[in-house]
């Protein structure tokens, strides 16, 4: 449920990104949605990780099936981390081309302004 709820929280932060004029506050809203975004995936993948190992440790269930709710909690957990890669990907851009080589740049990397 937490997942499920601020998961809700993050898309109307992205959609408030959407339908901003100005992009620094467009790109407040994108990130703040994939920072969001990325505590879902965190949360999701511990809850999927410890639901199995506590079943079989707790009730010593040897042989147990996991239904489909289990695979749509994956299925669940790489779209939070691939929205959190999306509304983060300008980030990602700039640091990335900060450690390019300097035959790799048309002009001066180090003049690379910040929003």
């Amino acid at each position: 449920m937490f997942s499920l709820g601020f998961g809700i929280i993050a898309t109307i932060l992205a959609a408030f990104g959407v339908v901003a004029k100005h992009l620094p506050k467009k790109i407040y809203y994108y990130h703040s949605a994939g920072e969001i975004y990325f505590i879902c995936a965190l949360a999701a993948i511990s809850a999927l990780i410890t639901y199995p190992v506590a079943l079989n440790k707790l009730h010593g269930i040897p042989e147990h099936k996991l239904g489909l709710g289990y695979g749509l909690g994956w299925g669940s957990c790489f779209f939070f981390l691939a929205a959190a890669v999306c509304m983060s990907l300008d980030d990602l851009v700039r640091f990335i081309s900060r450690n390019m080589p300097k035959w790799c740049h048309k002009g001066d990397r180090d003049n690379l302004q910040h929003v």
